[in-house]
């Protein structure tokens, strides 16, 4: 897969991001997504690509529209940002 600005890439950025704000450890999303820990890294580094409906779960799990993952202006919501 290349990374260089695939929007694949992008969405597994920004799912990395929630998962640091949200603190949720690997086997959390593994659990929610029905996949196994080892699947979840992969797509955590880029190696695979989410699929809609992993994108579609992630997003149920953590309170964001699916489609916000795909927008050109993701912002993390504010309760998310550390201090």
């Amino acid at each position: 897969m290349n990374k260089q600005n695939s929007l694949s890439s992008t969405v597994a950025a920004r799912i990395r991001a929630v998962v640091a704000a949200k603190r949720l450890t690997v086997s959390t999303v593994s659990g929610f997504l029905n996949i196994s820990v080892d699947a979840v890294k992969r797509r955590l580094r880029g190696e695979v690509e989410f699929s809609l409906s992993q994108i579609e779960a992630f997003a149920e799990y953590t309170g964001y529209q699916p489609e916000a993952f795909l927008d050109p202006q993701f912002v993390l919501t504010s309760q998310e940002v550390a201090a």
